[in-house]
């Protein structure tokens, strides 16, 4: 009896000390894993630290060019975005160098509604256009069938 014993445990064991191996291979790199994770807000705050710092280098230039509350033209757009990568500025750097005045952006929205408008006038003229012009084919058609039915 101890052989049949024997042999049923102990494939039992191996693949329950395979098991108990392969959880702590993956508890020790989940434990690596999490310590990276809660190293990373701390090296993102020196990485974004050290970014401004050089765009307060390069960029100086450019950022005395720019007053707030001018609006800004493409070109000034183009020459902060177009900087290398160490040196490129973030979306909340940017709108707190560059105003966009709500009169601009009201201005544009009252320009596309205009232009809309006037493409819905267009559209409606040439239906009309094309009523008229079925219309007449249609008269044609009456007067055709009524002169050959005579």
């Amino acid at each position: 009896m101890n052989m049949i014993h024997a042999f049923f445990t102990q494939p039992w064991i191996k693949a329950n000390d395979a098991l108990l191996a392969q959880n702590k291979i993956l508890t020790q790199q989940l434990e690596n894993h999490t310590k990276t994770l809660a190293q990373l807000p701390k090296e993102l705050k020196v990485v974004a630290q050290v970014q401004i710092q050089l765009c307060e280098l390069c960029g100086g230039a450019k950022l005395q060019s720019i007053h707030r509350g001018q609006v800004a033209t493409t070109e000034m757009i183009v020459g902060m975005c177009d900087a290398p990568p160490a040196h490129r500025w973030t979306m909340k750097e940017f709108h707190n160098v560059v105003a966009w005045p709500e009169e601009q952006v009201q201005g544009d929205r009252a320009e596309a509604a205009e232009a809309s408008t006037m493409e819905m006038e267009e559209d409606d003229a040439d239906d009309d256009e094309d009523d008229a012009f079925e219309d007449a084919e249609d008269e044609e058609e009456e007067e055709d069938t009524y002169d050959s039915s005579d």
